[in-house]
């Protein structure tokens, strides 16, 4: 009788144990939900970033200038008022 007892006592702690965690596990959830929907949408991105190979090309959006880097320099490829020429690589 008294091994009967001690398990019906065990599984009782392990469902509470079990709804203790679910009960964590969805609070987790829907707080991150709450944060997330009143984070302010921003529309205002300035750059756009995009990688080719090992360099990556940082683009200033409003300005249209363009900057390259890679693991040692970063170069100016195209200044604010500069344009390119749409059939060529030619900056003028």
């Amino acid at each position: 009788m008294n091994l009967s007892a001690e398990s019906h006592e065990s599984r009782r702690d392990a469902i509470f144990w079990d709804r203790t965690a679910n009960k964590i596990a969805f609070a987790i959830v829907a707080a991150a939900l709450v944060i997330a929907w009143r984070l302010p949408a921003t529309n205002n991105v300035d750059y756009q970033a995009v990688a080719v190979g090992g360099d990556v090309v940082r683009v200033n959006v409003k300005t249209g200038s363009m900057v390259v880097c890679n693991l040692t320099r970063c170069a100016t490829l195209l200044r604010q008022g500069q344009r390119t020429d749409p059939n060529t690589a030619l900056i003028h």
